[in-house]
């Protein structure tokens, strides 16, 4: 049994597509349409694919939103800030899932998570808003346990775990300490029953040891995978991951 607490014959693989649309503005010739690849993760077998729609829509837009959705039968999830504009296009495109994400410094933890407990009421209003019309709720979240116990106050359905700093962790000493905090979190969320996922800088590489110690059994990756779908293809790049992922 692994040391996070979760049995599971496989960790379930949720696509980023922010990168899509960052290289379709790069190389608008080149056809990169966020939702022909949402429309191909969902045939691999996917569990689902996510999508950043910010503020100052850079570079997903409310008309991919909209695409994303109606390409897959598997699930949506669209990240967003915390803003009244933001709450009211979520409930118009009707995702599955709307995770939380902190797009201003101010909302930002130091470990690259939403800070919840600071944002509590607004927060609480967004989480009524959006369980009145079906959608479940997620924040991005450090491995942090009084962070996990806020996103339980405010009734979210899920956390997402932020990996930057076991990503970005470059020592032995370093990577084991933030696997150890991963591990706490995933252990503590499965105590209050709260569903957990990871994501943030996963690739190839530093997902394998992750998987072997959290127990995770889900996990949100895009860059490393789209980046390499430029070389070898989308479909190729998903069978790699997937395999990895079994």
């Amino acid at each position: 049994m692994p040391m996070g607490g979760i049995y599971g014959a496989r960790t379930l693989l949720c696509v980023k597509l922010d990168h899509v649309a960052e290289l379709r503005q790069a190389r608008s010739s080149d056809g990169f349409d966020p939702a022909v690849y949402a429309a191909t993760c969902d045939r691999k077998g996917c569990k689902g694919v996510s999508a950043h729609l910010g503020r100052d829509r850079r570079y997903m837009s409310v008309e991919d939103v909209h695409g994303i959705k109606d390409a897959i039968r598997g699930e949506f999830n669209l990240e967003i800030g915390l803003s009244d504009e933001m709450i009211g296009l979520a409930r118009e495109v009707r995702p599955h899932i709307v995770t939380i994400v902190p797009e201003m410094k101010e909302e930002t933890t130091p470990g690259g998570g939403f800070d919840v407990k600071t944002h509590l009421s607004g927060i609480r209003d967004a989480v009524r808003l959006l369980h009145d019309d079906g959608i479940q709720v997620s924040f991005l979240i450090d491995p942090d346990i009084e962070a996990l116990e806020y996103s339980k106050e405010c009734a979210a359905d899920r956390v997402e775990i932020c990996m930057a700093g076991y990503c970005d962790a470059r020592r032995k000493d370093e990577i084991d300490k933030e696997i150890r905090k991963v591990c706490a979190a995933v252990n503590h969320a499965a105590g209050m029953r709260l569903r957990v996922t990871a994501g943030r800088k996963l690739d190839y590489t530093n997902i394998e040891p992750l998987l072997d110690a959290a127990g995770l059994t889900e996990v949100h990756i895009g860059r490393a995978i789209i980046s390499r779908s430029v070389e070898v293809g989308l479909s190729r790049a998903l069978d790699d991951m997937l395999e990895i992922l079994e």
